[in-house]
């Protein structure tokens, strides 16, 4: 459902997640897309836990985590 998207965003929002896109898929399981992106560490452990953070808190909003991508950026 659109509110369950609505309120992992809502949950993400606070973790300093922000929205690139949202998209809408009537002919799927999980119609309600979202895709958020954050500035963070690459070191594994790191990412390790941001993974297993959104996995959890997809489930908990009747979603489904599809994984992640990175970019590095040197600095």
């Amino acid at each position: 459902m659109e509110a369950d998207r609505d309120e992992f965003l809502h949950a993400v929002s606070s973790l300093e997640y922000r929205v690139q896109s949202k998209t809408q898929r009537d002919n799927s399981v999980f119609p309600f897309g979202l895709c958020i992106v954050r500035f963070q560490s690459v070191k594994p452990i790191e990412i390790d836990s941001a993974v297993t953070e959104l996995f959890r808190l997809a489930k908990a909003h009747h979603g489904d985590y599809d994984g992640w991508e990175t970019q590095v950026i040197a600095q």
